[in-house]
């Protein structure tokens, strides 16, 4: 099934387009995007149509717009160009877009798609043609569920797969870290306090190999074995900011005092558990089925991307990372077919004080010799 094609669009930024994301991005420049994050249908046979449980959100006045979406195999079968069926239609239809993705995404920008087990890995073949296997950078767990129910057949299903690429090898990167209380940490590990008043735990000033060059005389203390860590003139420039511990006896150990207020916490590796999914009872919740929450995009976006930044996400659903963007100072692009999904971005950017301009693809100019088919859709809606 095909569609219009649109005029090129000259994106604004801060914007969310009402349509069919593929369409859409068909018309967007190439190379313009910095960060891209993803959380397109999991191919899970669920309908969520009629997400409120509300006679409204069930009309469907036309095949492919809807009130909320389809994530079942005859939506996909209806919607590709080819006569495939079941998991081959959902590959086609995600294989255009995977690839209008990475054609609007900066040479230097991030890329990541998040899914589950019931396709993740047919769609990880497919971005490594797409992407180039060699700028797949992490396979990332995020543990979703905190616990599950008795499975009696098999072990139960509790993650989430989010899948990061780059386009190339220049791109940015900044290194994430957990939160640590630093309450519990003055108590277990930084329980010692120097004169100024700083938390700090020991940590050590030898080297783990031998060196040489580095054995050298230091203040009259034992020099380690294998000679200290650090040259001299960075040993005089610690101690001069008061970050070396000297033990009461020259026999004794120099050692590095490492400070609480300093510690960022521990690096944030590929197995994210420390992020719970969004409760009910949730401040952040909107009850959108799918909906993400803001800790993990928080985690992405910070991570991949700088201030100022373009972050765009063609499944907008209820507006998560544009949400997240917008707060992390970060301009943003969404697009989502379901005009619920708009409205609650809408809402949602308009309560954070961002400023929202909302584009409807029936709005958007098509090519001449498309507009008949065009023109009937809308009057359709109409």
């Amino acid at each position: 099934m095909s569609g219009p094609s649109y005029k090129p669009i000259k994106p604004q930024t801060n914007t969310i387009f009402r349509g069919d994301n593929l369409a859409i991005m068909r018309a967007l420049p190439s190379d313009f995007v910095d960060l891209i994050y993803i959380d397109p249908p999991f191919f899970t046979q669920q309908n969520y149509k009629n997400i409120w449980g509300d006679k409204e959100s069930v009309l469907d006045f036309k095949d492919n717009f809807f009130e909320g979406f389809e994530d079942t195999k005859d939506f996909f079968e209806r919607h590709i160009q080819s006569d495939a069926k079941g998991l081959k239609a959902y590959l086609e239809w995600m294989r255009a877009r995977l690839v209008e993705t990475h054609r609007i995404l900066k040479p230097t920008g991030s890329f990541y798609l998040h899914l589950d087990y019931h396709a993740i890995h047919y769609i990880k073949v497919i971005l490594d043609e797409i992407f180039g296997y060699k700028n797949f950078k992490n396979e990332i767990i995020w543990r979703r569920k905190q616990e599950s129910g008795p499975v009696y057949t098999k072990f139960s299903n509790n993650h989430d797969t989010i899948l990061f690429y780059t386009k190339s090898d220049e791109y940015f990167f900044e290194k994430q870290y957990t939160f640590m209380d630093k309450e519990e940490l003055k108590a277990t590990t930084y329980r010692h306090k120097d004169e100024n008043g700083r938390y700090f735990c020991k940590g050590p000033t030898d080297n783990p190999a031998y060196r040489p060059n580095l054995i050298f005389n230091f203040k009259g203390y034992n020099t380690p074995q294998n000679g200290w860590r650090w040259s001299k003139e960075k040993m005089n420039q610690f101690d001069k900011e008061g970050r070396l511990w000297y033990p009461d006896s020259k026999e004794g150990r120099i050692q590095l005092k490492l400070f609480l207020d300093e510690h960022k916490g521990q690096p944030v590796n590929n197995i994210w558990d420390d992020i719970e999914c969004v409760r009910p009872n949730s401040k952040e919740c909107t009850k959108w089925p799918t909906q993400k929450p803001m800790a993990l995009l928080e985690r992405i976006i910070k991570a991949s991307s700088k201030e100022g930044d373009l972050v765009f996400d063609c499944f907008a659903g209820c507006g998560t990372a544009m949400h997240v963007a917008h707060t992390l100072k970060r301009k943003w692009i969404g697009i989502d077919i379901s005009p619920t999904a708009i409205k609650v971005n809408g809402d949602r950017l308009t309560e954070s004080k961002a400023k929202v301009s909302i584009i409807d693809e029936n709005d958007l100019p098509v090519i001449l010799d498309e507009k008949g088919p065009r023109q009937q859709s809308k009057e359709k809606v109409a």
